[in-house]
């Protein structure tokens, strides 16, 4: 760890040693998806230190990936001036831990935790109130934030490309705060608009512990067009897609948004609109979501200036989870005039 050439690199201390940290990921796969995967690829970063509370885990992660190997938060810090500390761990720990390392006086510079960022409202309240927390540096990677893709067809969606916003379907699988927390977010970053509650209802409930729900919500800047989303099954299948449409053409997410496509309209010989020309939608640059993920992280700490983080900081996350409770708080049989 203490190299030269590992002195001037921006120092990772990785909470959690999972499947989207990199336990089970090849070095040599690319485009790389994991945490550890992508801090390995760019040359700005180390992993420093690696926490898990599996210790016999740990070892075996830092021996793929790097790092000193330690059994708790607190050690970690102390031992090692982190500048980014990665959170990947279980849903039920991401507010205790976020908490944590607020509160210690070695803490990092900038914080990325997976979603959700919290599981219930009064832990969504102390973190707002917690003025060590909101001091800190956090991006919660809601992964879309940082795909091109998603990036581009929010600029082409505001300026209108395809006309007005007339509606929206969704489809998720898994928990409405693990999983729900994408689809409103995808939304509210591709619509750029808050999002009103007309119904909601219980959806499947894979999970007990998070139970999903159906909605029917509107679209504020957008005349109040009507968004449907729906829960799906996850011992069916993972589903997570969903489309939006306008005046003049319809856009596809399939294969959890790893698939974009654009449907146009063409007017047929008899003077009718029909949906027939359909292309992939591509956008500049091969870099995936979590690679852009860490390269604003490293822009942000070589040059931190608050407003880099405009968007995907802790107030974007508490306003998405804001949302998540409200609706939870609102499963009604009858119509709700929000």
């Amino acid at each position: 760890m203490n190299t030269k050439q590992n002195k001037n690199k921006i120092k990772v201390g990785l909470i959690g040693t999972g499947k989207i940290s990199g336990f089970f990921a090849d070095i040599t796969t690319e485009p790389p998806t994991t945490h550890a995967q992508t801090i390995t690829k760019l040359p700005e970063f180390v992993i420093a230190g690696v926490v898990d509370t599996d210790f016999k885990k740990a070892p075996a992660f830092a021996e793929k990936w790097g790092g000193d190997t330690y059994q708790d938060i607190q050690t970690m810090l102390s031992n090692i001036k982190c500048d980014l500390v990665v959170i990947c761990t279980p849903d039920t720990t991401h507010a205790d831990i976020l908490k944590e390392i607020a509160t210690h006086k070695s803490r990092p510079n900038l914080v990325i935790m997976e979603k959700p960022l919290c599981i219930s409202k009064n832990q969504l309240d102390e973190l707002k109130n917690c003025p060590d927390i909101c001091s800190m540096n956090v991006i919660v990677n809601h992964s879309r934030r940082f795909d091109n893709r998603h990036k581009t067809l929010s600029k082409k969606i505001a300026a209108k490309t395809w006309g007005d916003f007339i509606s929206a379907h969704w489809v998720y699988y898994g928990g409405w705060l693990h999983t729900g927390s994408h689809v409103i977010d995808t939304l509210q970053m591709l619509l750029e608009t808050n999002l009103g509650i007309s119904y909601i209802h219980t959806g499947f409930n894979d999970r007990a512990d998070d139970p999903s729900l159906n909605l029917h919500l509107t679209a504020k800047a957008h005349q109040n067009g009507p968004i449907y989303i729906e829960s799906f099954p996850e011992y069916a299948f993972q589903l997570f897609e969903g489309e939006l449409r306008f005046e003049t053409g319809r856009i596809r997410f399939m294969n959890f948004g790893n698939e974009i496509f654009l449907d146009e309209v063409q007017i047929n010989d008899i003077n009718e609109r029909e949906l027939k020309i359909t292309t992939p939608f591509l956008a500049e640059g091969n870099e995936t979501a979590i690679e852009n993920l860490y390269r604003q992280a490293a822009d942000f700490l070589l040059e931190p200036k608050k407003e880099k983080l405009n968007g995907i900081d802790f107030n974007a996350a508490t306003n998405v989870m804001s949302f998540l409770f409200e609706a939870k708080a609102n499963i009604s049989d009858t119509n709700l005039t929000k």
